[in-house]
């Protein structure tokens, strides 16, 4: 998995599996959509984050034998489309909207999945209900938990020029797609509201250790209690 993370212009298989290769989402070209699929649907994993409360690169932190960024990937895969992995944003240091826009423009499919790698409990019914949801109504889509909006995001690939002239205007966060008037806004139950755990601190790590230990918890992760609830449109 580190080489996957560090060469970048290479399409690389992960040593620690038998599964399809991952793409770097910033190597140069795109992924063009397939006209026989419509709509189409790619997942990019954003794992270019600094990781400064981890201090270490949380990506590559072992959860139950396997690095957390592997832990999304798996699940990511069960979803059966094309799978990215998004280490270096085309626009370095401009924040999370940076990861976006990078996404955006590697592939010109309908809509973007994107997830991050420090959630790994994310299921993958979830994964499908969200995108689901977006292309119905042709929006954006995320999740909430405890009024608080976050990933995973489905961003439609017509918003890449908001994304871009939000970065123009040095807007970096992520405030404008998840508070868009075209947002769909969804959250757990909480029968499953470990879904939402994310993991930025050393602390944190170690109650997903226990959770996993208590819970007997494996990826991918393709089993949810109910189904998400959308809170808003």
């Amino acid at each position: 998995m580190l080489d996957l993370i560090r060469k970048i212009n290479e399409i690389v298989p992960d040593a620690t599996s038998h599964s399809r290769p991952h793409r770097e989402a910033n190597i140069p070209g795109t992924i063009r959509r397939d006209p026989a699929m419509t709509p189409s649907t790619v997942i990019h994993i954003l794992a270019g984050g600094s990781s400064r409360r981890m201090g270490t690169d949380k990506s590559l932190l072992k959860l139950d034998g396997k690095h957390l960024i592997d832990w999304v990937r798996l699940t990511a895969e069960a979803v059966s489309s094309p799978v990215t992995l998004i280490s270096k944003d085309l626009q370095p240091g401009k924040g999370p909207l940076a990861g976006i826009e990078t996404g955006l423009r590697h592939s010109d499919a309908d809509f973007h999945l994107f997830l991050s790698c420090d959630m790994p409990f994310v299921s993958v019914p979830t994964l499908k209900d969200l995108t689901i949801n977006a292309s119905k109504l042709n929006g954006i889509a995320c999740m909430q938990m405890e009024n608080r909006r976050g990933f995973p995001l489905v961003v439609p690939h017509r918003f890449l020029s908001m994304v871009q002239a939000e970065l123009k205007a040095d807007r970096r966060s992520l405030y404008a797609l998840f508070h868009h008037e075209e947002t769909q806004v969804f959250q757990w139950s909480d029968a499953d509201g470990m879904e939402a755990f994310n993991i930025n601190t050393p602390s944190e790590f170690e109650t997903a250790r226990g959770w996993v230990a208590a819970n007997g918890i494996y990826p991918p992760v393709v089993s949810r209690v109910m189904g998400i609830i959308r809170v808003t449109h």
